[in-house]
């Protein structure tokens, strides 16, 4: 998965992504989910270290919004408890979740 931290002021904006899902767009009913790359490549993370990263941050900077795109990537912010499932969405079956702190 790809994990980027994104300077927003001083609050920071969290993107992360399954990694097949990069530089892809898919598009339903007139809605479009574009993952690209400037705003969701960042470091390239298997899930242990994603966890610690996602800890770490959660933990010691004050976050204004987490963008998650893909089945891992969501199931992840299921695992922290920071989302419900009723909180994901899909456009042309591909999950994803936006929280706004």
């Amino acid at each position: 998965m790809f994990f980027k931290v994104h300077e927003n002021g001083k609050k920071k904006i969290i993107a992360i992504c399954d990694s097949e899902l990069l530089n892809k767009k898919f598009e339903e009913e007139g809605l479009q989910l574009d993952v690209n790359e400037r705003f969701f490549k960042g470091e390239s993370l298997e899930k242990r270290d994603l966890i610690m990263s996602i800890k770490n941050i959660l933990d010691n900077e004050d976050i204004s919004s987490f963008n998650a795109i893909g089945e891992d990537s969501t199931e992840l912010l299921l695992e922290f408890g920071l989302i419900e499932k009723e909180s994901i969405l899909k456009i042309a079956k591909i999950p994803y979740a936006i929280i706004v702190f």
